[in-house]
């Protein structure tokens, strides 16, 4: 609980908001309850650089097709496309506290 006003002050200074992204508490998250996942989508992924950063990406169309661009064959990972926020959240503050 300590260090959240560390990243808060992280966040103030790099995007000037008092938030904390939570996408790494979430990944432990689910781990420990998978059935904060309520929607996925299963496909290759591939790490695609834009010069600056480097980003995992689902090589799929939000039709389910593949991208009209080459890509690297990849098996098939489960990427999460949404979640029970408002449970996860609850949780996360109560565990914190």
């Amino acid at each position: 609980m300590e260090i959240l006003d560390s990243y808060l002050d992280f966040y103030q200074n790099e995007w000037g908001r008092r938030i904390i992204p939570l996408h790494d508490p979430l990944a432990a998250g689910v781990l420990l309850d998978p059935g904060l996942v309520t929607g996925w989508i299963d496909g290759p992924v591939n790490v695609v650089g834009d010069g600056f950063l480097s980003r995992a990406r689902l090589m799929r169309t939000s039709d389910g097709l593949p991208p009209a661009f080459q890509y690297e064959k990849a098996p098939d990972t489960r990427v999460l496309t949404s979640v029970d926020t408002a449970r996860f959240v609850r949780n996360f503050v109560g565990a914190l506290s």
